[in-house]
């Protein structure tokens, strides 16, 4: 949780680095309807993050009401990873990693984050070097795809509304790629029974590399040791993917989508070839 409270934070001074001021919240006269809904656009995102901030942490707090000894017990559960995280965000130099493989840092990146323009691309690197925070968007993306009641608007909408418009609207060049990452064993088994040649789709935005190397470096980076269910490494080689560059050592997909011509084990990895489709977003 520590480590999630973090990331969320990180995200708020990510956006707010960038020079955009934040509107001061409208107090509203004697006697006026109140509206409580989250404000429109980049101001309403803010809140929905630092709402999320507070919430984290008083959850956290109630994991900790148990005294001493549960306090032992969750700083043991959390680990090196969490660990890190919170060195990184108080400042303190957290142990050296490969800059490349590590989702949350570049070599370099030159991209100008200024301005209300760039709102997207803002959001875009957040949810990629804040993980956590990543995944409640996207996981609002796929509860709209695929479980509409469960997708609420005041829950990351305009964030997610943001980043995959970004990306749609963006110039991308078929290129090939590689997107490495983690399934549960019934996933996998739902992958490798695809036909050849059968359909997938990725929905909402996948991030990926440019070379193979980069992609199984990325996946043995990753620390899965707390996860609440067996994790199984898989790689997907996509030929002609339709991708944005952006962030130097990152390509990213919104909605991408072909078919999987072969899947093989090797090494402790699942690697799936397949043949990505124009994009139609």
């Amino acid at each position: 949780m520590s480590a999630g409270i973090a990331q969320l934070t990180a995200v708020l001074e990510g956006f707010k680095s960038a020079g955009i001021e934040i509107p001061a919240e409208v107090v509203p006269a004697e006697g006026a309807a109140v509206d409580n809904a989250p404000a429109e656009g980049a101001p309403g995102i803010v809140a929905e993050v630092e709402g999320a901030v507070e919430g984290a942490a008083a959850a956290e707090g109630e994991e900790n009401e148990g005294g001493d000894a549960a306090e032992g017990e969750g700083a043991a559960a959390e680990g090196e990873g969490a660990a890190a995280v919170e060195g990184e965000a108080a400042g303190e130099t957290a142990q050296p990693v490969v800059a490349a493989m590590d989702p949350g840092v570049y070599d370099s990146d030159d991209y100008s984050y200024a301005g209300w323009e760039a709102v997207p691309a803002i959001f875009l690197k957040q949810a990629t070097v804040n993980p956590y925070w990543g995944d409640l968007v996207k996981g609002h993306i796929v509860n709209h795809e695929f479980f509409q009641t469960k997708a609420k608007e005041e829950t990351w909408n305009g964030a997610a509304g943001l980043i995959t418009a970004g990306l749609a609207s963006a110039t991308r060049a078929d290129t090939e790629s590689w997107f490495s990452g983690f399934v549960g064993d019934d996933d996998l088994e739902g992958l490798k029974s695809i036909s050849e040649n059968g359909p997938i789709l990725f929905p909402g935005w996948i991030s990926g590399w440019k070379s193979e190397a980069d992609s199984i470096a990325n996946a043995n980076f990753v620390d899965t040791s707390e996860s609440k269910q067996k994790v199984n490494k898989v790689i997907f080689h996509v030929t002609n993917a339709s991708v944005l560059a952006f962030a130097q050592c990152r390509l990213y997909a919104h909605r991408l989508e072909g078919s999987v011509a072969s899947n093989k084990e090797a090494d402790g990895i699942w690697r799936f070839e397949i043949t990505a489709k124009p994009h139609n977003d």
